[in-house]
């Protein structure tokens, strides 16, 4: 997804909250091109070190210069813009990986952050109840020799970007990422290709930032995959394990997750053929008892009654606004009058194509809340689409006169940037 998020979703609970990108073909800006001017962005780039090696001077370049626009067009504060920029800079671009001087070649660490393997993706969050959107970001830490002889694992920049992390956020809290990290990531090195074999893909963590003009937070991604793998359990069984001895975790604290658990036994018991998949999970760096449990699991099955299936988990929750989901799936997808039951046209062999829910978990929470993702690079037919869906979307079904500006002003900023 390059620069851009490939999926859009949309919660049952909030319908007008949208984290949307990349559809189809865009990579990152062209660094040759004739750039516009963004002034905050030329500020951070006069202070930077001229150290700043032409790694993390390319990816300045591509991915801050377009973060810079996207903080501009959103209305962060100019000392916001420069905290977050600053940050993005000196902790971030550092570790991102080798120069990706063409979108042609085959890059040399296949990241599974974008179907096109940049380590990166930024968003724009329109959550309604709010004046202003909120862009995020996030990526997967790679060394400049990632993937090849001298770092063939991808395990040099882990430690380091801890460090830089911590220097840069120093009230970042470790005590839930260290349960997670020891529970779910190797502590000797394992082959791309035996983590390509059991999950598909090579990459072992994410970290994601929301970006607010008062504060950066932030969030780890783990994939369960190769612990489900070496301790011959199901990726449900290892996920579960280890939400329930997590810091500050009791089991009358984990009705959420049983109602989770009951539906991914009820739907694998009547579908052996087609489990659901359990992909990744996260969590906030916060303190234990303030952080979130988001489990990410996909299914191929692409139906809106599928859809209906799993946005109630099995109606354990109520089906609330999915109206409105349903004549947003119909603008997005050009689903109007299609029946229910009637798949998407396209793609469900790709590693990332089908839906993907996002089920949301909080200590003590009677029950879980549940976000669906579209893949619109795989179903929708083009950027263009896309822009048009959410301005004819919010039009008609929005109260909230910011959300409809903002989703506006978001398509103009995109068709000028792509």
């Amino acid at each position: 997804m390059g620069s851009y998020h490939s999926t859009l979703y949309n919660p049952i609970q909030n319908p007008l909250s949208f984290y949307i990108g990349k559809c189809k073909e865009t990579a990152l800006p062209d660094p040759t091109s004739t750039p516009r001017q963004l002034s905050v962005y030329q500020q951070v780039s006069t202070k930077l070190n001229e150290s700043f090696d032409p790694h993390a001077t390319y990816w300045w370049q591509t991915s801050g210069r377009f973060l810079a626009g996207l903080l501009e067009d959103a209305g962060y504060t100019t000392s916001a813009q420069e905290k977050i920029l600053t940050f993005f800079s000196r902790t971030i671009t550092p570790f991102m990986g080798p120069a990706r001087i063409s979108a042609r070649e085959p890059p040399q660490w296949r990241s599974f952050m974008t179907d096109d393997h940049y380590p990166i993706e930024l968003s724009w969050d329109f959550p309604t109840g709010r004046s202003a959107p909120r862009i995020r970001f996030s990526i997967e830490p790679l060394s400049v020799s990632a993937g090849t002889s001298m770092d063939p694992y991808n395990t040099d920049a882990r430690s380091a970007f801890l460090e830089a992390l911590l220097r840069a956020l120093p009230n970042t809290d470790l005590e839930t990422f260290r349960h997670f990290e020891r529970a779910l990531i190797p502590r000797h090195a394992v082959s791309k290709e035996v983590l390509e074999e059991v999950q598909g893909h090579p990459s072992t963590i994410f970290y994601g930032f929301d970006l607010d003009n008062s504060e950066i937070t932030t969030k780890a991604y783990f994939f369960p995959g190769l612990k489900a793998q070496q301790t011959n359990c199901t990726n449900p069984e290892v996920v579960a394990r280890v939400i329930a001895t997590a810091p500050q975790c009791s089991p009358n604290q984990l009705h959420a997750l049983r109602t989770f658990n009951d539906f991914v036994r009820e739907h694998d018991t009547a579908a052996p053929n087609t489990p659901l998949e359990i992909d990744m999970l996260a969590i906030d760096l916060v303190a234990p008892t303030s952080s979130r449990v988001k489990i990410y699991f996909r299914t191929r099955e692409t139906s809106f009654s599928s859809v209906r299936q799993m946005m109630t988990l099995g109606q354990r929750l109520p089906a609330l606004n999915l109206h409105r989901l349903r004549l947003f799936w119909d603008v997005l997808l050009n689903q109007a009058g299609v029946p229910d039951e009637r798949h998407l046209p396209g793609s469900d062999t790709h590693r990332t194509a089908g839906l993907i829910y996002n089920v949301e978990l909080r200590w003590g929470s009677a029950a879980p809340k549940v976000k669906i993702y579209i893949p619109v690079r795989h179903y929708a037919d083009s950027d263009e689409v896309v822009l048009d869906a959410v301005h004819r979307y919010t039009g008609s079904a929005s109260p909230d006169r910011e959300i409809v500006e903002g989703a506006w002003g978001y398509a103009d900023t995109m068709r000028r940037e792509l």
